[in-house]
């Protein structure tokens, strides 16, 4: 996608969101893995990140375009928290006792479809490539960007699930991705206040 507006763009975005999401969703309840409904519930998060990037390009009031543009950032970054509690919550549950996992080559595929996903939808909203690079586009670019290491980590892990048959890795993994939230949220937050001071 070499141009189009940023609403076309979030559009795209949105509904590559809802198809992973509710991809993965799907197969982690029935694989039993919290890592995978851990990923699909930071896929979830750029699902509301996408409503709130397209909302940022419409006029509300007589909100400025550029405020309502850093304001939508701001609640962007605010989706983490309850998402990151959540999942550190459950995992630290089935810490104590992990459930067995079905892991099937279905799970493969719809993690990799996840990870792919991630990547187009990194591509749609990179900067340089047509449109106006706004707060909301750019917390929304790196919001996919650092998801694809939440997709990588999903696969790593089934894989060596898959041959070891040690299912105490899968909440462990849950704990690693709530760690990549967090990350993600705390380099966003720097890079949206260093933004806003150059005012892009």
């Amino acid at each position: 996608m070499g141009s189009g507006s940023n609403k076309d763009r979030f559009l795209a975005v949105l509904a590559l969101n809802v198809l992973v999401f509710a991809a993965e969703l799907a197969i982690g309840l029935y694989s039993g893995s919290w890592a995978m409904i851990s990923d699909s519930l930071h896929v979830l998060i750029h699902v509301f990140a996408s409503v709130i990037a397209l909302c940022s390009e419409m006029r509300i009031g007589r909100i400025s375009p550029a405020a309502l543009n850093r304001w939508s950032a701001m609640l962007i970054l605010l989706l983490f928290v309850p998402v990151v509690i959540l999942i550190t919550n459950e995992a630290l549950k089935r810490l104590a006792n992990p459930p067995t996992l079905i892991i099937t080559p279905a799970f493969f595929a719809i993690a990799a479809f996840g990870l792919l996903a991630n990547i187009w939808a990194s591509r749609i909203l990179a900067k340089g490539r047509g449109g106006t690079y706004t707060h909301s586009r750019m917390a929304l670019f790196w919001h996919m960007l650092f998801d694809t290491a939440g997709s990588l980590i999903v696969i790593i892990g089934a894989v060596q699930m898959y041959n070891s048959g040690n299912y105490s890795l899968d909440p462990l993994l849950s704990l690693v991705l709530a760690g990549v939230i967090l990350t993600t949220a705390a380099l966003l937050f720097r890079k949206f206040r260093a933004a806003s001071q150059k005012k892009i």
